[in-house]
């Protein structure tokens, strides 16, 4: 939810979360966000809403279940999640990804495939 404030010069546009934070409390440190300590947007009371870094907010939605790639229960091929076939890795950034075997066992199967030809053609 949006609110349109008019500061004298430009029209801006803070979320309500943002504008009751600001309200009870206080400015957001440098290099911060207001978040949903229980996930729901909606709820905007000053009890429910603390400030934090984005890395903080990320993790409290994968938490809450409302992060869009926490809640994915099959790959982009069709495989489902399940705990047999997932591989869990940690990215550069230190987050926690998660991979679906089946897609790597198949990706492996045509690398192998693809250079045992090119070692075919080459000495030939």
């Amino acid at each position: 939810m949006r609110t349109s404030l008019w500061n004298g010069r430009r029209m801006v546009r803070p979320r309500v979360h943002q504008l009751v934070a600001a309200a009870f409390l206080g400015p957001a440190p440098l290099g911060t966000e207001v978040r949903h300590k229980d996930g729901k947007r909606s709820n905007n009371t000053p009890a429910n809403l603390e400030h934090g870094t984005s890395s903080e907010n990320s993790l409290d939605a994968v938490r809450h279940g409302t992060h869009n790639m926490s809640r994915k229960t099959h790959c982009k091929r069709g495989h489902e999640f399940t705990p047999e076939n997932t591989s869990r890795f940690e990215l550069a950034t230190g987050s926690i990804a998660r991979r679906c075997k089946q897609c790597q066992n198949e990706t492996a199967k045509r690398y192998r495939a693809r250079k045992t030809e090119n070692r075919k053609v080459r000495a030939a």
